[in-house]
């Protein structure tokens, strides 16, 4: 009899044991994840789904709690749909369940919705080239002012080659070389700006020659006011 009151003790302090466990493993998981844009703008209205059901959207901050399910050490993909003009995530956010302390602040993910368009400003330097057409794709985006120089904006999605052009045929009869060159680059990752340089030479036969000595004269003579 003795034997039997002892193990039955033993059973029930062991699911008195095993039941605030069971419990505690039962909690959810608890996470922040935090989407931003170009520049760590927060990106809002993100859909967050998790085994393929939506879980809500981030905020204004570009925030979103979660409270994942599952067994600590478990990983769990998280797929964002961004708004309209940006790009998620090549592959799922990956987030590894973890218990921390309840006092603890949840673990913070960070994952970015990439802008599909850049602005981009093209700063452009040049030698001799005064009040030349700035173009691209056949179309004048701005014009370089007395000193050769221009600013223009551009849209370009990252990493898309830009080709743009200087009309040097717009100032004739003077004559630029190279004629109409070409100023390449390649759009950044990134909101930026890019500095532009093209060296222009003035060809001799276009320069104009100083006047000599006998054509001031003979200006000079021609502005006198004639006598009567």
């Amino acid at each position: 009899v003795i034997v039997v009151v002892v193990a039955s003790a033993i059973a029930l302090c062991a699911a008195c044991t095993e039941a605030p466990v069971a419990a505690l493993d039962a909690r959810p998981f608890d996470v922040v994840l935090r989407v931003s844009s170009a520049r760590d703008v927060p990106a809002t209205q993100v859909v967050v789904r998790v085994g393929g059901v939506e879980i809500g959207t981030t905020d204004g901050s570009g925030a979103l709690p979660l409270h994942l399910k599952g067994k600590e050490g478990d990983p769990i993909d998280v797929a964002l749909t961004c708004p309209l003009g940006f790009d998620p995530p090549a592959s799922p956010l990956l987030v590894t369940l973890m218990r921390f302390p309840p006092t603890a602040a949840a673990p913070v993910y960070e994952a970015r919705c990439t802008p599909q368009i850049r602005h981009i400003v093209a700063a452009i330097r040049t030698d001799h080239g005064a009040r030349l057409p700035v173009t691209l794709h056949g179309q004048t985006l701005g014009w370089t002012d007395a000193t050769g120089a221009a600013l223009v904006m551009i849209a370009a999605k990252p990493g898309e080659r830009i080709e743009l052009g200087l009309d040097t045929d717009a100032v004739k009869p003077l004559v630029l070389h190279p004629r109409n060159p070409t100023l390449a680059f390649v759009a950044p990752l990134h909101d930026d700006v890019v500095v532009l340089e093209q060296k222009l030479t003035l060809e001799a036969s276009s320069r104009r020659a100083p006047p000599t000595s006998a054509q001031l004269l003979s200006a000079a003579t021609a502005m006198r006011p004639m006598r009567l």
